[in-house]
């Protein structure tokens, strides 16, 4: 588990996370070849992080207008957190 800062930005800390499990559980990152992030996850240098750290690619979900609307991938993950805080 990794705690941190409430001000700390997402993308190193994301960066840090995947670092931790790819040390203690690389297993269960073998075969990840997307991450799907939201557009605080955005920017060349934490793409290039996930690429040298797993090999995978960084999709960003990003919002077309500022109206609601239900986002590709985006609400599968939503969803199965909605499930796991069940």
């Amino acid at each position: 588990m990794i705690v941190s800062e409430g001000n700390a930005p997402e993308r190193v800390l994301a960066a840090y996370a995947l670092m931790e499990l790819v040390e203690e559980r690389p297993e269960l990152l073998e075969k990840v070849e997307v991450i799907w992030v939201d557009s605080g996850y955005d920017g060349d240098k934490f793409a290039l992080a996930v690429w040298l750290m797993i090999q995978a690619h960084v999709e960003v979900m990003r919002r077309t207008n500022k109206e609601f609307e239900v986002l590709p991938k985006r609400w599968v993950v939503e969803r199965t957190f909605g499930w796991f805080n069940q």
